[in-house]
């Protein structure tokens, strides 16, 4: 990479994919490619033919040495991708507790819903990411906020049986009372 940058490669050119040489190196976790990358000014918030860009992809796969050099380049953190899922979300998702410690730390909006209202908190119970919802509680992630057709997190967490997740919403005050 580095005999690449210094014959001046085109560092923002994208594959046939939109994928650039950043996104690719934070898709493969290449922490130090994506610091030569940014130190050559490679465009931190260039998305790819299905809006997804670098920090997002780095939350996905849990690369949180990619995640932690995009934030300290000032990569946007609440940028969501085609169907509104933040980095935040994704991390959550997939149970990356270290990517949302680092995302929370540098202020992501914890209580953003995607398209179908569902937040990080909701995400994160859904999937029985015990460790990810520790975060997100010590957060003060809204406990109670329901995702577009009326479920919280607490619902959720008792439809598929998250019996970890429920302790810790009850232990927050979840609401118990709240209709379906």
């Amino acid at each position: 990479v580095q005999l690449l940058l210094a014959a001046h490669a085109a560092i923002a050119q994208p594959d046939s994919d939109g994928d650039t040489p950043l996104y690719i190196a934070c898709l493969q976790g290449h922490g130090e490619c994506v610091r030569l990358l940014l130190a050559a000014h490679a465009a931190i918030d260039q998305p790819n033919s299905n809006n997804s860009k670098p920090l997002y992809i780095a939350c996905c796969n849990g690369h949180c040495d990619c995640v932690r050099l995009l934030l300290a380049a000032n990569a946007a953190v609440d940028q969501p991708e085609s169907i509104k899922v933040a980095p935040l979300h994704i991390a959550c998702n997939h149970g990356h507790g270290d990517c949302v410690r680092l995302l929370l730390g540098a202020h992501a909006a914890i209580d953003q819903p995607a398209s179908n209202g569902s937040t990080p908190l909701y995400i994160a119970c859904s999937n029985d990411h015990g460790d990810c919802v520790r975060l997100l509680l010590a957060a003060h992630a809204a406990v109670d906020q329901p995702d577009s057709g009326g479920d919280t997190p607490l619902h959720t967490a008792c439809v598929e049986g998250h019996g970890d997740c429920v302790q810790l919403l009850l232990a927050a005050h979840a609401a118990i009372a709240q209709p379906d």
